[in-house]
């Protein structure tokens, strides 16, 4: 879902098993239900190709959003956990917003998850063993 001010837009890198995710701009509540029923059909259509998986989420456009879409994202999380994703990697700009996905992370118990500033970094993280 593109629009100008706010939105998401997935990719898939099917030769790497890499779930692209950029989000950007605030969001409302009814953004935040659109993305969570695209987003489960996404990872759904990823576990069935991938064994294992992994999400490169571009957060550097992507300001702290309320609690309610806190929401929304940490369900996003856990959906994800539980279709086999292995690790997630993070492309931030902010600390503050990388303070609030670090504190989401925690309470979806993800384990392996950190931060990036480039997107070549993260890739190669994510795909190290």
């Amino acid at each position: 879902m593109a629009g100008k001010e706010k939105g998401y837009e997935f990719a898939f890198d099917e030769a790497r098993a890499i779930l692209k995710v950029r989000y950007w701009g605030f969001w409302d509540r009814a953004l935040g239900q659109k993305f969570i029923a695209e987003f489960e059909q996404q990872v759904q259509a990823v576990s069935v190709l991938q064994k294992e998986w992994y999400i490169l989420a571009n957060l550097t456009q992507f300001p702290p959003q309320s609690a309610e879409l806190q929401r929304f994202l940490t369900e996003a999380m856990a959906f994800a956990k539980d279709h086999r994703l292995k690790k997630s990697a993070r492309l931030v700009e902010s600390t503050i917003t990388q303070l609030q996905f670090e504190r989401l992370s925690k309470d979806t118990h993800l384990q392996e998850y950190a931060f990036f500033t480039s997107e070549q970094e993260a890739i190669r993280w994510l795909l190290c063993e």
